[in-house]
This record gives C-alpha cells, structure tokens and sequence, in this order.
C-alpha cells in the first residue's frame, strides 16, 4: 500500500517539472522572435511622397443658437390682463394679437380727461381773445392819448405864435412913438427957448405951451406902450413854457401808453409760448397710449421665446410681456477665451455643427465680436432690439449663419476660420532640421534602380506653421519628392525597399478648443 503511494507521488513530481519545461521553451521562443521583430523595426524607416495641401488654423468655440433680432414687447396699458394667446415655442405672423388687456377703466378715465380737456380749451381760448382786446384797447387808448397832448401842443404854440405876432408889432409901435417923442422934446425945447427969447411974444409963448402939451402926452402914450410891451414879452416867457409843457406831457403820454401797450403784448405772446401740452393734454395722451396698448400684437414674424404674463395679472408699464425671436435669420452667441479673443475678427467665415444637425457643416460669419469680460447686454425695453450676446464668463462673439435647420437655443460648436492657406508645399514641422549655419533643411530618399534608396539632404525655406504641418515657401523641395520621417537619418544613409515602408497622411488643422485650454 505505501509502495502505490510513493509511486503516484513521483509521477505528479515528473508531470509538474515536464510542464515548467514546456513553459520555459515557448517564453524562449517567444522571446527570440520578439527580438527579432525588435531588430526589424529599428532598421526599417517611414518614407512618405511631399504633397501640396490645404492648411486651416482655425479656433473652435462653443455657443447658443439665436435669432439674428429679438423684440421685447411692453405695453403702456396699466391694466389687467384678460387674455394671453401665445405660449413658448409658438410661430407668429405680423399682426397677430398676442395679448389682451382690460380696456374699460382707461376708456372711462380718458371721456373725463376729454370733457376736462374741452373746457380748458374753452377757457384758454377766451382767454386769448380777452388779452387780444386789452392790447387792441392799450393801442387805441394809446392813439386817444396821443392825440388829446398834439391838440394841446398845436393850441399852445399857436398862442404862443399869436402873442409873440402881436409882442413884435407892438414893440414896432413902441419904437415909433419912442422917435415921435424924441422930435416932441426936441421941438418942445426949441419952443421953450424960442418963448425964452421974446417974453413979449404971445405967438411963441403959445406955441411952447402947445409943444408942452404934445410932448406930455406922447410921454404917457410911449409909457403905456412900454408896459404893455413889458407884459406881454413876460406873457410870450410863460407861452413858450406852455408849448414845452404840452410837448412833455405829449412825451410822458406816449412812455406810459407805450409801457401799457408792451405789457399786453407781453400777455399775448406769453400765452403764445406756454407749453402747448398742459397737464391734462399729457394726461390724455397718456390714457390714449394706454388705450391703444390695451391689444398687443406681434410687430414681426418669429418665434415666442418668453411669456412673462399671465391672465388677470395688472401690467407694469415698460416690462417685458413677450418676446419674439426673429428665426428667419440665425446667429450662435459664442463664448470666447482670453487667449483667442485677439485673434478673431469680425467678417471671418465659420462653420457650425450641432448635435441635433450631426455632421451638416452650416456656413456661418463672424458679424460681432465683444471684447470686453463678462460682457452682458442689459434688457432693453424697445420695441425692437438685436438679440443680446452675454458671456457669464469671458468674451463673446456672434457667429451669423446661413438658412439651417438650427432651432432657438440649441447648443452649437462653432470652428473660426483665423487663417487658410489653399493647395500650399508642406511638410511635419518636426521634420524641418537647422544646420549650424541656421539653414533650414529636411532629409529625402533618393530612390536608385535596384528600389532601394539613399538618404540626402533637400534645404529648404519655411512659412507659417499650422500646428503640425509647416508651410514650404521656397529651396529645392518640390511636390512628389520623397520624404524621410526620421531626423535620426544622416546624410548618405542607405535602405533597401524592405526597410521602407508608408503608412499615408491627410490634411491636418490646427484647431484650439476650449477644452484644451
């Protein structure tokens, strides 16, 4: 019995060491044929023919899709809403009524105000007309005046005239009985001295009596004619005064109904400037607007994208009710990195691609572009109104798109076009080596007869660089040239078409993404 069990113990001994045999040899195996695929590989290189390409440096951007318009309806109407019908997501036409409001407060406010209205228009009419007469009455009182002081004016100096006619003739008169007295005297003494001579002599003693007498009684003429010539030259001072006195009162009239008659028309043109709009007129107005705001209808064709009201709400004046997206015309409200906002511009094409459109490439243009952070378009009130571009962090770009399928508020990537270079000379950046005198150059294969190849030297001059691909701008390479994809390569190097192998390329764009910034 022992002898059975020590008997299966060594054939379990020798099946376990025959498998570990087993085990090494095919790892030997393994190995050995690793290692000379390994040997393979480091002699082999890849070798790729030089083509001419389309180069795209290009930034992508994530955004919303918009209407390219969006008008915030409001109503003046402070009222009560009794009807609303649209709701969200909803196609209107101009002209369709989309809500209305309670119309009969406003309508019994704005009979009063037009009674009101009426009666001052009333009031202010007579009152013109009442104005109109005092300046019509201050002129006329003014020409009653005027010609009352140029009576007294006239008469005055026609007394004044009168009397100093009469002073003129008077002191003529004067004048002449002044000589007539003059040669009385003289002869009064002749006579005088004639009596003298012969005492005896009747003849002369009465004819110097009668000189006498004529002498005295020209003296008495002569001095009643010097009084009356002394008041009535004192009577001409106190005329002329009168004619200057009637003069200054004709002054004084026309200051003071002048005065009279600048005040009324200043009362006329005053109610000519008042504002034309009292504060009743404001008020009808206001209840009118109201009133013609109590049916809202849609101003433009579009799509509904809020519905900020309900039934049997009061309306505040000025807030939003609803609001209309124009659809006819779309744009992506983008959001845009700091280190890409410098780089695009407005008027570049973009393409835009949404989850919902799958692969459809929609053509689109950059037509705004927001380079302030954390720019927010506030609401507006308007009528009408650009849809608002908003960034809640960062800048912001508006991407106009052609006719699309693209529906209000669907999330879209949009790929700015920052540069194309169309069918250029290009080959992998990496692949461009400097020689020690700063000149450019790649390695070629240089095909013999037998099909294998020899390394050489191509220089080259470079351009942009477009993420992985470097433009050719000049040097010797030239389109089908066989390029190395080994900067290991030295010069002269050879390979057997065994060693060779091409796995193709394709065009490569460079594109930065959010994500990877």
């Amino acid at each position: 019995m022992k002898g059975n069990v020590k008997s299966k113990k060594t054939k379990v001994i020798l099946i376990v060491v025959a498998v570990i045999l087993v085990v090494v040899i095919a790892i030997s195996f393994v190995v050995s044929r690793l290692k000379t695929a390994v040997e393979s590989v480091a002699n082999t290189v890849e070798v790729e023919t030089v083509e001419k390409r389309d180069l795209s440096d290009s930034i992508s951007l994530t955004g919303t899709a918009a209407g390219a318009s969006k008008t915030n309806i409001t109503s003046k109407a402070q009222a009560e809403v009794t009807a609303v019908n649209v709701q969200v997501g909803d196609q209107v036409t101009a002209g369709d009524v989309l809500c209305t409001f309670d119309s009969a407060a406003i309508q019994e406010n704005l009979s009063i105000t037009e009674k009101t209205l009426t009666n001052e228009s009333a009031v202010t009419k007579n009152t013109a007309k009442q104005n109109e007469k005092a300046l019509s009455d201050a002129k006329s009182d003014q020409q009653d005046q005027l010609n009352a002081a140029n009576t007294k004016i006239t008469q005055a100096q026609e007394d004044y005239d009168s009397a100093n006619t009469k002073l003129a003739n008077d002191r003529n008169t004067l004048a002449a009985k002044q000589a007539d007295l003059s040669a009385a005297e003289a002869a009064m003494n002749q006579a005088n001295s004639d009596a003298a001579a012969a005492p005896d002599d009747t003849t002369k003693a009465k004819a110097a009596e009668n000189a006498a007498t004529t002498y005295e009684s020209l003296k008495t003429e002569v001095s009643a004619l010097q009084s009356q010539v002394d008041t009535e030259s004192a009577s001409l001072t106190d005329l002329a005064r009168a004619v200057d006195s009637a003069k200054s009162d004709y002054d004084s009239v026309k200051k003071s109904t002048d005065k009279a008659i600048a005040s009324a028309q200043n009362v006329v043109d005053m109610q000519g400037y008042q504002d034309t709009d009292s504060a009743t007129q404001k008020t009808q107005k206001d209840l009118q607007n109201q009133l013609d705001d109590c049916q809202i209808v849609a101003p433009c064709d579009g799509v509904v994208t809020a519905v900020n009201v309900s039934v049997g709400d009061t309306n505040t004046p000025g807030t939003t009710i609803i609001t209309i997206e124009d659809t006819s015309s779309m744009k992506i409200n983008a959001t845009v990195n700091e280190s890409d906002i410098l780089k695009i511009q407005e008027g570049m094409t973009a393409v835009v691609k949404t989850n919902a459109t799958g692969n459809e490439e929609i053509p689109g243009t950059v037509s705004r572009v927001v380079r302030v952070k954390n720019q927010s378009t506030a609401p507006t009130t308007d009528s009408t109104a650009s849809a608002s571009t908003s960034t809640s962090g960062g800048y912001a770009a508006e991407v106009t798109v052609g006719p699309s399928d693209l529906l209000v508020g669907m999330s879209a990537k949009v790929k700015v076009i920052i540069e194309e270079r169309k069918n250029v000379l290009a080959v992998p950046y990496d692949l461009i080596q400097t020689d020690e005198n700063g000149k450019n150059y790649v390695m070629l294969a240089d095909y013999q007869k037998d099909g294998s190849a020899v390394a050489k030297r191509c220089n080259v001059e470079v351009g942009k660089e477009v993420n992985y691909y470097t433009e050719i701008t000049g040097g010797d390479l030239k389109e089908g040239d066989a390029l190395i994809y080994d900067t290991s390569i030295q010069e002269g190097a050879t390979f057997s078409p065994s060693q060779m192998y091409s796995n193709g390329t394709t065009t490569v764009e460079n594109e930065t993404t959010e994500e990877e910034q």
